[in-house]
């Protein structure tokens, strides 16, 4: 049984739940209140001492860090395989995650769209074909409530330019 622990306006919650939806994993959860600050309760923390989301508990051990869930998720569940056979392209693409990790983790949602939009058209090819995979709307759309666009609801324009400053 897997069971996630997650949070709808988390980015990294938002990826390990488009992965097993993107597997066809029958899953449950519970929808931790970050505001509310429940990833502090005590029981939580006994799964994920970092108190951040997402943790994912697979028959009863909990895994957690979204990046390393979606690696254990790939190989306890290997079909459809998510990672490319050969151990190059799997370097290749572990880059990437890592990229999304540390540099652009929120994409779209954090006003950071205008990195792709018009300059990388194959960036944003894949994205709207991505947006369009029913696993999008499964492990991503479906958690978007107003409350959670809210939470996204940044100044575009201000944090263009902040963007714009860091890569000059």
């Amino acid at each position: 049984m897997l069971y996630l622990y997650h949070a709808p306006p988390s980015v990294c919650a938002m990826k390990v739940r488009l992965v097993l939806n993107e597997k066809g994993l029958p899953w449950d959860g519970k929808i931790l209140d970050l505001r509310r600050g429940d990833q502090f309760d005590p029981e939580y923390r006994k799964l994920n001492p970092n108190s951040v989301v997402p943790t994912l508990v697979h028959d009863g051990r909990a895994v957690v860090e979204s990046t390393v869930i979606i690696e254990y998720l790939d190989e306890a569940f290997p079909s459809p395989a998510l990672m490319p056979g050969d151990p190059y392209k799997r370097a290749v693409a572990r880059l990437w995650m890592k990229k999304v990790d540390d540099y652009l983790h929120g994409a779209e949602m954090l006003a950071m769209d205008r990195l792709w939009t018009g300059r990388r058209p194959h960036v944003a090819d894949w994205y709207d074909r991505v947006r369009q995979r029913p696993s999008f709307e499964g492990g991503i759309a479906r958690y978007i409530t107003e409350s959670v666009r809210e939470h996204f609801n940044v100044p575009r324009e201000e944090t263009w330019q902040k963007i714009s400053q860091f890569l000059a």
